[in-house]
C-alpha cells in the first residue's frame, strides 16, 4: 500500500487547501475520506494519509448521437478522462464515489447529469472495468458487449477468460 509520509501529507494538504475540498464522509470500510480537486484532478485520500486514487474529468461538447447518449445531438457531457483506484482500496466504495462525484459535477458544470468514458480493459489480470460501470448504471450503444456485461453481471462470473474491448460507455439518465 503506497503511504504518504507526514511531509508528503502535509504538503498534499497544502496544494489542496480546505477550499478545494469536494468531500469529507463517514464510510465503512473506509472509516474516512478526503477528495481533493485540483483544476480537472480529483485526489483521494483516507484520513490516515493513505492514496486512495484519483480520477481526471472536464467537460466535453460533443456534436453526434451515435457515440454516447443515442437520443440527443450537441450536448455538454462531463467526460472521464482517468479513473485509477488503488488496488488495496479496490471493492471498497472508492471507484463509487469518485462517480457520484463525476455525476454531480456535471450538474455543477453544466452537462445535465451526463457523464461519458472510455472503458479499458488494460490489465487483463482484474476484471473488466465495463462490468463496474454497469452495475453503477453506465451503457453503451455497442449491444453485443452489453448482452455479453450483463449476462456476466447476471451470472456472478468472478473469472473472465476474455478480453473486452475498448468501449464507450455513458451515464443512463432517469427519465
Amino acid at each position: 500500500m503506497q503511504k504518504l509520509s507526514p511531509r508528503t501529507y502535509k504538503r498534499f494538504l497544502n496544494i489542496n487547501n480546505a477550499r478545494n475540498l469536494i468531500e469529507t464522509r463517514p464510510t465503512a470500510p473506509l472509516s474516512k475520506y478526503y477528495v481533493y480537486k485540483n483544476g480537472n484532478k480529483y485526489q483521494m485520500c483516507d484520513r490516515n494519509g493513505n492514496y486512495v486514487g484519483n480520477m481526471v474529468a472536464h467537460p466535453e461538447r460533443i456534436f453526434d448521437k451515435f457515440t454516447y447518449y443515442p437520443k440527443i445531438k450537441n450536448y455538454a457531457s462531463l467526460y472521464i478522462a482517468n479513473l485509477f483506484i488503488n488496488k488495496n482500496f479496490r471493492s471498497k466504495g472508492a471507484g463509487k464515489a469518485f462517480l457520484n462525484i463525476a455525476k454531480r459535477e456535471s450538474y455543477r458544470r453544466n452537462c445535465d447529469g451526463r457523464v461519458h468514458l472510455i472503458a479499458e480493459h488494460a490489465d487483463l489480470r482484474q476484471p473488466p472495468p465495463h462490468i463496474f460501470y454497469r452495475k453503477q448504471g453506465f451503457s453503451t450503444q455497442f449491444l453485443s458487449t452489453l448482452e455479453k456485461i450483463d449476462k456476466i453481471i447476471k451470472n456472478g462470473v468472478k473469472q473472465i477468460n476474455e478480453e473486452f474491448q475498448n468501449i464507450p460507455m455513458y451515464f443512463e439518465l432517469k427519465k
